[in-house]
């Protein structure tokens, strides 16, 4: 390629686990591999008050990174295809890259508690030929992180219990909305603003609360 642009951004996320004040910093993309149509792009990538546990929730937050590109002189901005293959995360990291390879998660390798993490030399390997870009064509890159939390899949509830503002609910009364497999919920958000909103989930099982994005 002939000259590549990053730009970098971070998303950041208030949850009820505290993490926060993700950034991500110093991407590069290097040994472009003609044969393969690929490159790797290399970025450290930042957060507070992470955490990993095996006992009572077992659940985990990590951070959902994914990058974009457009050819210079357009503003169409896509996705960048991630090699399932070839991702390696700096130590205390793990990566998993969906197959659909539209970005991927790093998180702690193994369940130490609660601390502050800083993974530097992240690399991710770009298929760029999957993505239509030719060996020599001049693009620009946009790297996004976005702090996530695993929650097991299962039964949960909606909302609280309690009588917040547009609190989930069951109805007209206080009572947490149990989702199980199938089951429905109109949700209107016409009279909000558009942005991302989040919901509180509760499992059944466990009783433990956490938030994710709706």
């Amino acid at each position: 390629m002939k000259k590549i642009i990053f730009t970098l951004m971070a998303i950041c996320t208030v949850i009820i686990t505290n993490a926060n004040n993700i950034a991500v910093a110093n991407a590069t993309l290097t040994e472009q591999n003609v044969a393969a149509h690929t490159e790797v792009i290399t970025f450290d990538v930042s957060w507070e008050n992470s955490w990993r546990t095996n006992t009572n929730e077992n659940n985990y937050d990590g951070a959902w990174v994914f990058v974009k590109y457009r050819k210079m002189g357009t503003t169409d901005w896509r996705h960048c295809t991630i090699s399932t293959s070839g991702a390696s995360a700096a130590t205390g990291g793990v990566f998993t890259v969906p197959t659909d390879g539209k970005g991927a998660f790093i998180y702690k390798s193994t369940a130490t508690g609660v601390s502050n993490v800083n993974y530097v030399g992240n690399q991710l390997v770009w298929t760029y030929g999957v993505d239509g870009i030719l060996d020599n064509e001049t693009v620009e890159i946009s790297l996004f992180a976005l702090e996530m939390v695993y929650i097991l899949q299962g039964t949960f509830q909606l909302g609280s219990g309690g009588t917040e503002t547009n609190v989930f609910k069951t109805g007209a009364t206080a009572t947490q909305f149990n989702a199980t497999a199938g089951s429905k919920m109109m949700i209107d958000l016409s009279k909000y603003a558009k942005g991302i909103y989040f919901v509180q989930v509760k499992t059944v099982t466990i009783n433990n609360t956490e938030s994710i994005i709706l």
